[in-house]
């Protein structure tokens, strides 16, 4: 599979979860109960939407792998030549494909589809409303992104990310999928 899917695909991919969710059977009780259930169930989502897509996404794409796989290769280049250059395009072909484009163009406009997600989702229909969801865009996804990429413009900062780097800030230890668990647990989210 292709690391980049279409824009399309990945906003289709998170619809289908909110969908799901919406879809999802609600707990037996009385009317007034299964009322207010409704209701919750038609403007409340959960933050697990985001991370089984962020998820999804990783599983789909290989992400771990391929950052493995660059590193790799980046390391066997500067075993050969004594350099290392990150982005450099020794791993581009191996490794960054889809859209018809391959190395940093292809995972830079992987990167824009992912915020593009990202900023889309519903966060001020998390439970607590638009201060949590608030919280949780501004001070837990677009920090993740800082210095690499401007998560509200949705635009590239310098160099961007390489492969490695975005499969560290998306999977690294503490880094966004851990942070979002961990205001899921916190929150109830």
């Amino acid at each position: 599979a292709a690391l980049l899917a279409a824009e399309a695909e990945g906003n289709a991919a998170l619809t289908r979860l909110l969908e799901a969710q919406e879809e999802a059977p609600q707990d037996a009780g009385d009317a007034a109960n299964e009322a207010e259930q409704e209701r919750q169930a038609q403007t409340e989502v959960k933050l697990g939407l985001l991370i089984r897509y962020l998820e999804e996404e990783v599983a789909e794409k290989d992400l771990r792998g391929r950052a493995q796989c660059a590193l790799l290769l980046r390391q066997q280049r500067f075993a050969e030549t004594g350099t290392l250059a990150p982005g450099d395009g020794i791993e581009d072909a191996a490794v960054l494909f889809g859209h018809g484009r391959v190395g940093q163009p292809a995972l830079d406009e992987y990167v824009a589809e992912l915020v593009a997600c990202m900023r889309d989702f519903p966060y001020h229909k998390l439970r607590g409303g638009q201060e949590v969801g608030s919280w949780v865009r501004d001070e837990v996804v677009a920090p993740s992104f800082r210095g690499r990429w401007d998560f509200y413009s949705n635009r590239k900062r310098g160099a961007g990310f390489d492969l490695v780097a975005l499969e560290s800030v998306l999977c690294g230890e503490n880094m966004l999928l851990d942070r979002l668990r961990h205001a899921q647990r916190e929150g109830a989210l």
